[in-house]
């Protein structure tokens, strides 16, 4: 969304406050920088570009929707399993600091603002991700299929809940179809990479009786995750947004995620 949106150096200067509030020495040392979605800020500067809101104010929500999101990232690879060496231990220890930290902060930007909804629009968004995310698993252990909402929620009840928030409820569906869209193209094409597993993948192969990637159940992972995605596509090119401009900006930012993750090649591939 970058090359075709034109407030890169308001974008820059989110960053650089985002680097800036999760940097500290110690943890650096054993966890890596959380990355930056941008096209989680990239969406939710466009939906708050739609209201009159103050600089600051925009600054600080989207700086705490990308701290909210590095907390509940870096929580996610808390490794759960006995570790042997005090390195390894140290490591699962501070990453679950580290997550302790990241959401101390976002309190602490949003303590800032003083505004009692925004902070009840994260207070919501978080519960419904966590709440998502245990009924997830307990389908793993039922060897059951996710609720396709459970999985919308976990990435775009932040824009959701925000959009709400902002009187734009005709965005709702729109967001849910293209956060889905670029986590399930992602996780299609890193199980093609690398034969990494995210969370639909893994509960995919819950329902086909393996805990583990194994060559004979990966095509029809893969073909699985196909269906999804040619579904999710199809709903987001006949959702209409609000008008033309935003149209065109989603339209274009999603032939760039079909593009980056190769998704027409890799669907003749895996036909073949």
């Amino acid at each position: 969304m970058t090359a075709i949106y034109t407030n890169n150096e308001e974008l820059k200067n989110i960053y650089d406050s985002f680097y800036l509030h999760v940097n500290h020495p110690y943890l650096n040392k054993y966890i890596k920088n959380p990355e930056i979605d941008e096209d989680q800020a990239e969406v939710l500067l466009l939906m708050l570009k739609e209201k009159d809101l103050s600089v600051t104010f925009i600054h600080d929500c989207i700086l705490t929707t990308m701290l909210v999101q590095a907390a509940l990232d870096i929580h996610e690879t808390v490794d759960t399993h006995e570790l042997g060496t005090s390195k390894l231990k140290t490591k699962r220890q501070l990453s679950v600091l580290g997550g302790d930290y990241y959401s101390s902060l976002y309190y602490y930007v949003l303590s800032k603002l003083e505004n009692s909804s925004l902070i009840r629009a994260f207070a919501r968004s978080i519960q419904e991700i966590n709440e998502s995310k245990m009924n997830i698993y307990k389908q793993h252990k039922k060897n059951a299929q996710p609720s396709l909402n459970d999985l919308k929620k976990i990435y775009s009840s932040v824009h959701i809940n925000i959009a709400e928030l902002l009187d734009l409820n005709d965005w709702s569906e729109g967001l849910e179809q293209f956060f889905l869209l670029k986590s399930l193209l992602k996780e299609r094409f890193d199980l093609i990479e690398s034969g990494k597993t995210g969370i639909i993948a893994q509960s995919l192969h819950q329902i086909m009786g393996n805990s583990l990637v194994k060559s004979e159940t990966k095509p029809d992972t893969i073909n699985y995750l196909n269906s999804y995605i040619a579904l999710t596509d199809s709903n987001l090119k006949h959702f209409n947004w609000r008008n033309e401009e935003i149209q065109k900006i989603f339209q274009k930012r999603t032939t760039n995620l079909l593009l980056k993750y190769q998704l027409s090649e890799q669907c003749v591939v895996e036909e073949g």
